[in-house]
């Protein structure tokens, strides 16, 4: 798989059609994913087929990514980034310094 090149995914679709093209690229079959990735029978092919039978989970995700020697990475996305500081809300929702919670007491007996 090309990297250099390769645009983000930005939908559950496409990461879909992502898993599918790779799939092709080794030339490998479902059931070959089934078994390193430790999955029921044919479970693969539920998941990669147009349109989904399954939906991968996350755990799920990292064992076919495994499978198909794929690993994921986060990169920031300096336009969304953008658009968040434009939000009064975003600003209220972080929190200047450490984060404090004062202790719980335990109720006094009388």
């Amino acid at each position: 798989m090309d990297t250099t090149s390769a645009k983000p995914i930005e939908s559950y679709d496409e990461l879909v059609a992502a898993l599918r093209r790779r799939v092709d690229e080794l030339g490998i079959v479902y059931d070959a994913i089934d078994s390193i990735a430790g999955l029921a029978p044919r479970y693969a092919a539920k998941l990669l087929c147009q349109p989904p039978m399954k939906h991968v989970s996350t755990p799920l995700l990292f064992s076919i990514l495994d499978s198909l020697g794929l690993r994921m990475r986060l990169e920031a996305d300096d336009r969304a980034i953008e658009v968040l500081r434009q939000r009064s809300d975003w600003f209220l929702l972080t929190r200047p310094g450490r984060r404090w919670r004062p202790r719980k007491r335990k109720a006094q007996r009388r």
